[in-house]
């Protein structure tokens, strides 16, 4: 049975989030379109690229990345994704934890779902 785009747009976000834990820069960038623009809770904006350098730095170590909420809505080729999630870790050897609330775009190019928009907000 094939997939719905609302299951397929979970397993990418799955994916996504396991690579920015595990620092999988490989499939960070499979997942995020080269030219993506991040804003994260400061207000700051990168592109995917010294974003991307941000998520394996060793100044950020994520433990538990987990969904509270989530909601997909779907527009043929563009799905937005918004998710509650509850974060562990540590930055600069300190350790954080919080409620951080992000949506994400994900659009349909060259024959896969890559995000290319991202904003977080911490709550």
């Amino acid at each position: 049975m094939a997939k719905t785009h609302k299951e397929i747009i979970q397993e990418c976000e799955r994916r996504l989030i396991e690579s920015i834990v595990t620092k999988d820069l490989n499939s960070f960038h499979k997942l995020v379109h080269p030219e993506a623009v991040y804003t994260d809770e400061a207000g700051r904006i990168f592109t995917s690229a010294n974003r991307a350098d941000r998520m394996v730095s060793s100044l950020i170590e994520f433990e538990i990345m987990d969904v509270l909420e989530e909601h997909i809505s779907n527009f043929n080729t563009v799905a937005i994704v918004n998710v509650l999630n509850h974060i562990e870790g540590k930055y600069l050897g300190m350790h954080f934890k919080g409620s951080y609330f992000y949506t994400r775009t994900w659009l349909f190019i060259d024959r896969k779902w890559q995000v290319i928009a991202a904003v977080a907000l911490k709550v």
